[in-house]
């Protein structure tokens, strides 16, 4: 997928569903993106997937930043 590259994401829980369109950027463009307006990366953790897991999902990524 190209970075800027659109695509349409649906969050789905028991009660009801929400459509929306998100944006891919790759992980290093992300990260060069905030430090570029000032922001400095604490943290990064790899989040387990849930049991069972989701053939349709991918691993979630967590950061943590602050403003340099």
């Amino acid at each position: 997928m190209q970075n800027g590259a659109s695509f349409g994401v649906e969050v789905v829980d028991r009660d009801k569903a929400i459509q929306f369109v998100d944006y891919h950027w790759n992980l290093s463009t992300m990260l060069k993106q905030s430090r570029e307006v000032g922001f400095r990366m604490l943290a990064l953790a790899e989040l387990p997937d849930a049991p069972g897991g989701n053939p349709r999902g991918a691993p979630w990524l967590c950061f943590e930043f602050d403003k340099a």
